[in-house]
């Protein structure tokens, strides 16, 4: 019964919506082109510091729900985790929706359109997320909300500006320029860290949103019982005296990481050994809640950067300097917007 009623009004409203669009052609199977709901992106755009390429190389996928403007009635769904991908030129999708005048409707998206345990529900999003044991497979997300009310004629593509909702980590490793030997790092890790956790944005949220504030910030849950190891590198890298190395260059091997609190239990831990003595192989361990709690107010949060540099000097000696914060922004922008061409 539900279908049947659903598809009787939207029969309707499309009747009326033919009379409202100003422009495009009609084919007789559908409202005018000129209100079908667009997406389109400009070639600057960029997406994941992942893959290091164009937004318009990773679709995307968007959910949307539209009301009454008048607040009367329920939510009826327009997309339901719908791929947007970029497609001969054009961000385009499967069967087209319209803009019907009367009616709000509330956009999310998510990229990349490849996650798992994602859900959208009564203008719910929730995005269930798994630290993979392999670093170099963490996902960089990138959510964007927009929310547009619909009166008649023609109305411009719907413009994203997706943010990252991760937080990104970078280690700095350098031999004290006094040490009379190199160093040769076999193994850096963090443990003890939250692995899984839940990220929403809730219908209160997009509710909250005008035309012009497009991208709202939602919150991460973290799943206190699914702790661990967050990330495991094992790779020799010699450094000598005074020679420094960026451990996770941002643009070719970003470390991506859950949002979360930095507990005492937190640890990062390095495993190395002097040139001149390979057998001997030293284990430091650093609690990150002791090394940075005054600079970040103990919690990694969304879409920033956070940098570890430590020095490694004579006599097992290893010295960590506070971590630099800055929100995540490259060279290209750390927002990305999905506009007209």
């Amino acid at each position: 019964m539900f279908d049947t009623v659903k598809y009787m009004f939207m029969a309707a409203a499309a009747s009326g919506l033919l009379a409202a669009c100003t422009s495009g052609t009609t084919d007789g199977d559908g409202p005018a082109d000129g209100c079908a709901v667009k997406f389109e992106a400009r070639e600057a755009s960029r997406a994941s510091v992942i893959t290091n390429t164009s937004l318009t190389a990773n679709p995307f996928v968007v959910y949307a729900d539209m009301t009454k403007t008048s607040g009367f009635g329920n939510a009826l769904s327009v997309f339901d985790g719908t791929v947007v991908s970029y497609t001969d030129g054009a961000w385009s999708y499967g069967t087209l929706q319209y803009w019907f005048p009367g009616y709000t409707y509330s956009f999310v998206a998510v990229c990349p359109a490849t996650l798992s345990d994602l859900n959208y529900e009564n203008n719910r999003l929730a995005l269930t997320y798994t630290q993979p044991a392999d670093y170099t497979q963490a996902a960089d997300v990138l959510t964007a909300t927009h929310r547009r009310s619909y009166s008649q004629g023609t109305t411009a593509p719907v413009a994203f500006k997706f943010s990252h909702i991760m937080s990104r980590l970078n280690f700095v490793a350098q031999v004290d320029p006094a040490a009379e030997d190199g160093v040769m790092i076999q193994r850096l890790a963090l443990v003890n860290g939250v692995t899984r956790a839940t990220y929403q944005i809730e219908p209160a949220q997009l509710g909250s949103a005008t035309e012009t504030d497009d991208y709202i910030l939602g919150t991460w849950t973290t799943d206190d019982q699914n702790t661990g190891t967050i990330f495991e590198r094992v790779e020799s890298i010699l450094l000598q005296p005074g020679e420094k190395l960026e451990l996770f260059p941002t643009d070719t091997d970003p470390l991506i990481v859950i949002p979360q609190s930095v507990t005492s239990d937190l640890s990062v831990e390095i495993s190395y050994h002097y040139a001149s003595d390979p057998d001997n192989i030293i284990t430091s361990s650093a609690s990150l809640y002791s090394i940075a709690i005054a600079n970040h107010g103990g919690k990694w949060d969304a879409a920033r950067s956070y940098t570890y540099n430590f020095s490694l000097g004579a006599n097992a000696f290893v010295i960590y300097s506070v971590p630099s914060v800055e929100d995540w922004k490259d060279a290209e922008g750390g927002n990305y917007v999905i506009t007209d061409k």
